[in-house]
């Protein structure tokens, strides 16, 4: 998706720059006003379909972003509630914890 964004933004650069070559032709006189128009509204069309393209794909990066930070976050939860539970079997190992206490304590990590 990165990459997709990435060309539609250099798509648009080149559509902008087409615009600007437009207006120099036609500043110039090498395009009659009426084709001017027509060329024109065809470029703005084209940038108004890239620009809703590179926003939906703007949009889903960013989602995509978010679930990944979602992930590294639960991710890091369990490695340490896994911590926490090994913990808790090295002391019930030791005979530190009962198995009634043990239990409890490993319940509640649920």
């Amino acid at each position: 998706n990165e990459k997709r964004i990435e060309s539609l933004e250099k798509t648009l650069d080149e559509l902008e720059q087409e615009l600007k070559e437009l207006h120099n032709k036609f500043e110039a006189g090498t395009l009659t006003e009426n084709r001017y128009d027509k060329l024109v509204a065809n470029k703005k069309d084209e940038i108004a379909s890239k620009s809703r393209q590179l926003e939906i794909n703007k949009s889903r990066q960013l989602e995509v972003n978010k679930r990944e930070q979602e992930l590294k976050e639960l991710t890091q939860e369990l490695k340490e509630l896994e911590e926490e539970l090994k913990e808790l079997d090295k002391k019930f190992g030791a005979g530190i914890l009962t198995e009634n206490r043990y239990d409890k304590l490993v319940e509640a990590k649920k």
